[in-house]
């Protein structure tokens, strides 16, 4: 199971690592997006008056014609930067999930074999401690990828509430490209922490197995050898 799970949180971070290169790679859209905006607005309002001359409405639908075009490309880039974002957000807390997952199946594995042997209380809730110690590190990089999504969210321009206050938008650039790299060494270390206790939990269920047997073969009972 450490295994599989070094080998799925590695996709996981280098997902992450990938989205934050395609962030990098979109430039500044925000800037785009504004001489877009403006000049929208300007063709919007020289084709409203009536006073403006038809040489000055051509250039003003001159500028709005190349803003579009100059967007287009950078729309496409913020648009695999969202759909990556995406996959590589649902990637991490899937990975963290399994985590919970394996700890909340083990540790009650080991209670209830604990129960039925009669284990010491040291070998029953060695697991559950494990357990407790993991949870907030698995929960904290849910979170941490839930706020990471917000701020990208925030510093879209294209979203009803940044097109009603233009400037938040750039305003949330930095503090996502901050919370990106913060992330990536925060996730990185919460994958590394429950890696180390899932080889700590696969030893507490292996002292387990261990004292089991040792019981059975006392009492004369089965083996797994002897079964197979």
């Amino acid at each position: 199971m450490v295994r599989i799970f070094i080998v799925l949180a590695c996709l996981a971070w280098l997902s992450l690592v990938a989205n934050f290169a395609a962030g990098l790679w979109i430039g500044d859209f925000n800037a785009v997006a504004k001489t877009y905006r403006e000049a929208y607005n300007k063709d919007l309002i020289a084709g409203r008056d009536h006073s403006l001359s038809d040489e000055q409405k051509q250039t003003a639908r001159a500028e709005y014609t190349q803003a579009s075009k100059d967007l287009v490309a950078p729309r496409k880039r913020m648009t695999i930067h969202f759909y990556l974002g995406v996959a590589a957000c649902i990637l991490v807390i899937l990975v963290n999930s399994i985590t919970v997952t394996y700890f909340v199946g083990t540790s009650r594995w080991c209670k209830e074999v604990g129960e039925t042997y009669d284990l010491s209380n040291e070998l029953q809730l060695r697991s559950t401690a494990i357990k407790r110690r993991t949870f907030p590190w698995a929960f904290a990089g849910m979170l941490a990828m839930v706020g990471l999504a917000l701020l990208g969210g925030l510093s879209d321009p294209s979203i009803p509430i940044n097109q009603a206050q233009p400037e938040r938008s750039a305003g949330m650039v930095m503090w996502h490209y901050m919370a990106a790299m913060t992330a990536l060494a925060f996730i990185a270390l919460t994958f590394t922490i429950q890696a180390i206790r899932m080889s700590e939990n696969f030893q507490a269920i292996q002292d387990i197995l261990a004292e089991v047997h040792r019981i059975r073969v006392e009492k004369g009972l089965p083996t797994k050898e002897e079964v197979v």
